[in-house]
């Protein structure tokens, strides 16, 4: 492993003082609030996840294992991992709740909350008062209109995450008994192990998903060799819903287990659930069969069996990990020509996005190309460079310039930090044929020159 250290001599420290490495992460599942009419239910299950319920309208009854809890609006019930639960609305008049499902995977953060017995929390008790604010950024998010602009909300999201889990820490902090070893069930660690299970899927969706935009780089295939299914060739499709970018869960899990069942015959499956539905096909087969037939076989089933207005988008067949990007965005692209209002002549609000999230995709690839404009983007894109560039504007609050120079900073600052390379060699780099250019512009982003910006924020470790 690299060590990072500060640059110095080192026979001047007299006195050092330092820890362990710290090393977790965290997932969130199913984030959603749903209003439901009376005599609503939701019948027993379990999960090897911590679940938040917030009941924000009417009154909710839930009976975790033998007991039963009652929730009136504001009410926050903490539903520990492994435990079985169901839940109904009462009264006469309709329910509002939300709720999130968490997953640490660090023994010391989740250990509490296995062994947790007060699990109610009215509204204005400490906890709640403590969590609520940052369960309200999230019923935000999830109330947004779908997929538009819930993309360029994720850091403020995964700050509130991070937060959320300082806030739930806190909640044992003052009880140090809570963090004492305890004997654990045998159904205690097998909920742990469907735990970590879930935490590996979510691993190799991440790493698929990073090959989707280029985000590690050319070399990003080799490492990645090792770390995905094995593979002769591979397949990329995505899932897109006629009207509505952004679906329910119930018909997205059900999306994804029906293409999952029907594309396992070509080899493993690896599926990405975010703003859009996308599975990545790893196959060992010698011969290539005919998976254009697979995957519309698979539209079919979707469209009879789940929701009749999805699409399946078809990215192609490659033997190189570094096509998984290409093939991703020809997925996208194949929903393009359908995605036009033919009757008003406007954009629907599903082009829009696949319009933005291609133009983004490929601004990150293309930010080092000094010819890249708006015009070449606009005709990769099939639309008018007048339509993109009021597209970037009220889309995302930014023109495409703008977007396009803030990109190429954020290469050249890392080129600055982690390379040796010359000022004129990163301009290069970035797209800049003028190096006093774009030394102007750093500056006017950054405050200060490229030079005296390298000088002062260099990575410890890093070239010189």
């Amino acid at each position: 492993m690299e060590e990072y250290f500060e640059p110095g001599n080192d026979d001047l420290c007299v006195e050092l003082h330092a820890m362990s490495n710290l090393h977790f992460s965290f997932q969130i599942y199913g984030i959603h609030w749903r209003s439901v009419l009376q005599g609503w239910s939701y019948g027993e299950h379990e999960h090897p996840l911590l679940e938040l319920n917030l009941v924000l309208k009417g009154t909710q009854v839930t009976r975790v294992e033998d007991k039963e809890y009652v929730q009136g609006p504001g009410d926050l019930l903490l539903i520990p991992p492994g435990r079985r639960h169901a839940s109904r609305s009462e009264g006469n008049e309709s329910m509002t709740f939300f709720c999130l499902h968490l997953n640490i995977d660090d023994h010391f953060i989740m250990e509490p909350f296995y062994h947790l017995t007060d699990i109610l929390n009215i509204k204005n008790s400490g906890p709640t008062m403590r969590i609520r604010p940052l369960l309200d950024k999230f019923i935000e998010e999830a109330s947004r209109p779908s997929g538009l602009s819930a993309s360029y909300h994720r850091v403020e999201i995964k700050a509130a995450a991070l937060s959320l889990i300082a806030a739930l820490s806190e909640m044992f902090m003052q009880d140090g008994s809570s963090f004492a070893n305890r004997e654990f069930s045998d159904a205690e660690r097998r909920t742990m192990l469907g735990a970590v299970r879930m935490r590996e899927q979510t691993l190799m969706e991440k790493r698929v998903q990073d090959l989707f935009y280029g985000t590690l780089g050319a070399g990003a295939s080799k490492i990645y060799e090792a770390l995905l299914p094995s593979y002769r060739w591979i397949s990329v499709c995505s899932i897109s819903r006629q009207d509505n970018l952004h679906w329910d869960n119930k018909h997205r899990a059900s999306a994804g287990s029906l293409l999952e069942e029907v594309l396992s015959s070509l080899g493993s499956v690896v599926l990405v659930d975010d703003l859009l539905m996308t599975a990545v096909v790893f196959s060992n087969q010698v011969s290539v069969p005919p998976v254009e037939q697979k995957m519309l076989e698979a539209e079919k089933r979707l469209q009879k069996n789940v929701d009749p207005n999805l699409r399946l988008g078809f990215g192609g067949i490659a033997s190189d990990l570094r096509e998984v990007g290409s093939m991703y965005e020809q997925s996208l692209m194949a929903f393009s020509a359908d995605s036009m209002d033919t009757t008003s002549g406007s954009r629907t609000i599903e082009f829009v996005n696949r319009t933005i999230r291609l133009a983004m995709n490929r601004l990150e690839t293309e930010y080092a190309n000094k010819d890249f404009s708006l015009g070449l983007l606009a005709e990769s894109l099939d639309v008018s460079p007048n339509y993109l560039s009021a597209l970037f504007t009220t889309e995302t609050g930014m023109t495409f310039t703008q977007h396009l120079a803030r990109i190429r900073m954020e290469h050249a600052k890392r080129l600055l930090n982690e390379t040796g390379l010359k000022i004129y060699q990163i301009c290069k780099e970035v797209g800049y044929s003028d190096q006093a250019y774009f030394s102007r512009l750093f500056k006017s982003a950054e405050g200060r020159s490229p030079f005296d910006y390298r000088k002062h924020s260099r990575i410890p470790g890093g070239n010189n």
